[in-house]
């Protein structure tokens, strides 16, 4: 029985004592899962502090070791975002100008040492705070820049101004760009301001120095412009009296000064006049007028000023006036005639040899293009632009060479543009210029000049003209058109004998004075000894007196033709003609020989 006892007892121990173990194993477990909890706490608390320093010390594989782990992570994550943090606050408070940031409801999140400087307050102090209320901003000036943010992530330079406490006002640009979530969710707004006082007082200093300059440069413009009567009468004067004086009898030498003082005043005029001009439409004493004129006189009228000059050169001039152009346009006729004067006169003394023409035709709507094209030098395509400059001439050789101002092209398109209308210029160095104006010039009532008494007599007739310049058989050719002639145009005095003996008919004969192969005078000798009855109207320059011989011409004409002068001239010819053999039929066709 005792041993059964004993055995009962050491039974109970052996089952007893592995749960008092167990439970001993487990107290001591538990107080050191304590004390590691404890110590992560503790370490969880310091970082939450501040002390991101610290480092969990981990051992083992359990869930405490992984939180451990974690806790260094975030330590870790947290440190750099400090680091970083801070990193952008020096580089805000590096930034000139004043930066601040807000969160989406406009609360205070950091501002830089320059906005504290300019809104005299303390980054600490306005943390937290809303920005409008902080800063007192103008409520008007807030809406507006929020209504100019609106729709848009940035904005640049919105003037603004900042009232200071003392009562000062400091102008501003605001820059502003909104922060969004990764989401695309507002979360805030950085804006930059940007102080512009200086700014301010040097735009002011710039407009005050600009209206003392343009103030003085009226005061010259207005003073050159009440001048110019005084300055271009005497000198018409000298130049109206030399020219008395050259119609006298004169000794050579004489004649030669005579000459020279007229030249050299003509030369001086034009450089007052361009001058004057410039400063009356600087001094903005332009004015346009609005009447009713005949543009194909106010073309020949422009062409009369230059053609003395260009005969003296041997220059041919031309004047050609498309089908479609009004014949009477309202404008101020005597601004388009300058800005044609100078094209021509620009052409004429760029010109060495060849023709100057200009030329009339229909644009778009009411606008008219007028053209004035030369065979002179040319102007380079890097300058085509800058010519019509105040002061600019192709090249500093130009001024030297031809003389003028470089202020004729620049008036040009100051009028032009005070027409409302349009210069452009297009050139070949070598080849000629060409250069476009083109206009508004409404269609007036009336017919010009009207038809010339007795025109009707040329309709039917049939012409012969004989030029070598395909331009000038172009205008004669237009004219006859338009006084229902028939013409045949060719460009030698050969061309025109065949066409004679192969029994072409005429009633009259338009004959160029100047050509290469044959002469006008040969040219009418010949025709006058095999048709004796064809009138010829000899076509000649200035300069040119063709001596054909009594009874061999019925007439001639200086170039530029004038299309009054030019039927007045056939009318004339024809009444004193012996009549021509074939009468002439009431719808003759054009006759057309290749050039």
């Amino acid at each position: 029985r005792q041993r059964t006892a004993a055995s009962g007892v050491v039974a109970i121990v052996v089952l007893v004592l592995p749960f008092v173990a167990a439970i001993i194993l487990s107290l001591s477990l538990s107080r050191l899962l304590v004390r590691r909890m404890a110590r992560l706490a503790e370490l969880a608390g310091q970082i939450g502090e501040g002390d991101l320093g610290v480092v969990v010390n981990v051992r083992g594989r359990d869930e405490l070791s992984d939180l451990g782990h974690a806790l260094n992570a975030m330590a870790e994550r947290i440190r750099e975002r400090t680091v970083s943090r801070d990193n952008f606050a020096r580089i805000l408070d590096s930034i000139a100008d004043p930066v601040g940031v807000v969160n989406a409801e406009g609360v205070v999140l950091h501002c830089n040492k320059a906005a504290e400087a300019l809104f005299d307050v303390r980054e600490d102090e306005v943390r937290g705070k809303l920005g409008m209320e902080l800063f007192k901003l103008n409520a008007d000036q807030v809406e507006a820049f929020f209504h100019a943010l609106s729709g848009h992530d940035t904005l640049r330079d919105f003037e603004t101004y900042y009232d200071r406490p003392d009562g000062t006002r400091v102008p501003l640009y605001l820059s502003a760009s909104k922060l969004r979530s990764p989401d695309g969710e507002l979360v805030g707004l950085v804006t930059v301001a940007r102080d512009i006082t200086e700014t301010k007082r040097a735009q002011a200093a710039l407009i005050e120095a600009m209206q003392t300059a343009e103030a003085a440069a009226q005061a010259k413009s207005e003073f050159l412009a009440n001048m110019s009567h005084e300055i271009r009468t005497p000198l018409n004067g000298v130049i109206g009296m030399t020219g008395f004086l050259l119609d006298t009898e004169l000794k050579p030498d004489q004649q030669e000064y005579a000459e020279t003082i007229r030249t050299s005043g003509e030369t001086l005029l034009a450089l007052l006049n361009d001058v004057l001009d410039f400063s009356k439409i600087e001094a903005g004493m332009l004015e346009l007028e609005e009447h009713p004129f005949d543009l194909v006189e106010c073309l020949e009228d422009s062409v009369d000023v230059v053609a003395y000059r260009a005969s003296q050169r041997g220059i041919e001039l031309g004047c050609l006036v498309e089908p479609g152009v009004p014949p009477v346009v309202r404008g101020d006729v005597t601004r388009l005639r300058q800005v044609i004067v100078n094209l021509l006169s620009n052409a004429v003394k760029f010109t060495e040899e060849g023709e100057v023409v200009v030329r009339a035709a229909p644009a778009e709507g009411d606008r008219v293009r007028i053209s004035v094209r030369d065979t002179g030098i040319g102007i380079p395509a890097d300058r085509l632009e800058t010519i019509f400059e105040e002061f600019a001439q192709a090249d500093a050789s130009t001024t030297r060479r031809y003389g003028g101002t470089g202020l004729g092209l620049a008036i040009t398109r100051r009028l032009v543009d005070a027409m409302d209308g349009r210069i452009w210029a297009e050139s070949e160095v070598g080849e000629g210029t060409t250069f476009y104006v083109e206009v508004p010039l409404e269609h007036a009532e009336g017919t010009g000049r009207g038809p010339l008494p007795g025109i009707e007599a040329l309709r039917g007739r049939r012409v012969l003209v004989v030029d070598d310049t395909e331009t000038n058989r172009r205008i004669l050719a237009l004219q006859a058109e338009k006084w229902g002639m028939a013409h045949l145009c060719v460009a030698s005095g050969p061309d025109a004998l065949a066409a004679l003996a192969q029994g072409e008919t005429f009633d009259l004969a338009l004959l160029d004075f100047h050509m290469p192969e044959m002469d006008g005078v040969e040219l009418a000798q010949r025709i006058a000894r095999t048709h004796p009855a064809l009138p010829l109207v000899m076509l000649s320059s200035l300069c040119q007196s063709p001596e054909a011989g009594p009874g061999v011409l019925a007439a001639y004409l200086t170039k530029p033709i004038k299309q009054t002068q030019l039927g007045r001239v056939l009318l004339g010819a024809l009444a004193d003609a012996t009549p021509a053999a074939p009468a002439p039929s009431p719808a003759p066709a054009t006759l057309t020989q290749p050039v």
